[in-house]
């Protein structure tokens, strides 16, 4: 199985973060697009990037892309950051929601190191 996400030039580890953007895409985004997110800033829009994501996740992996893990990770971490930027403009955002961006973020960002060093040494 593990040998089946293997991307050249990318840690297994970058695949199955991606595989967890999977899961989490779809398991947001397809109550969001039916009207049924966990808060009310889940809208249909929102819920429509988190299935965009996933399923340019699930491309990416099947098709074991470096240049698509680069794409995918590029839209992660600007959707992440916008993500961010909203919950920030809330009255009384919280910190540990906040903070709940931040291993993302960070996480997201590695791995777009990764699969950015992936494509420039192909």
């Amino acid at each position: 199985m593990i040998g089946k996400v293997k991307v050249e030039g990318i840690p297994i580890w970058v695949s199955l973060f991606l595989m967890l953007i999977v899961a989490v895409g779809i398991g947001l985004g397809v109550p969001a697009m039916i009207g049924q997110g966990l808060m009310e800033t889940h809208s249909i829009g929102w819920g429509g990037r988190q299935l965009g994501i996933a399923v340019g996740s699930i491309l990416a992996i099947t098709y074991r892309s470096q240049i698509g893990y680069l794409i995918v990770f590029t839209c992660a971490v600007f959707k992440e950051i916008s993500d961010l930027i909203e919950v920030l403009s809330m009255p009384d955002p919280g910190v540990g929601m906040v903070l709940g961006f931040a291993p993302f973020i960070a996480l997201e960002l590695v791995a777009l190191w990764y699969s950015y060093r992936a494509v420039q040494t192909r």
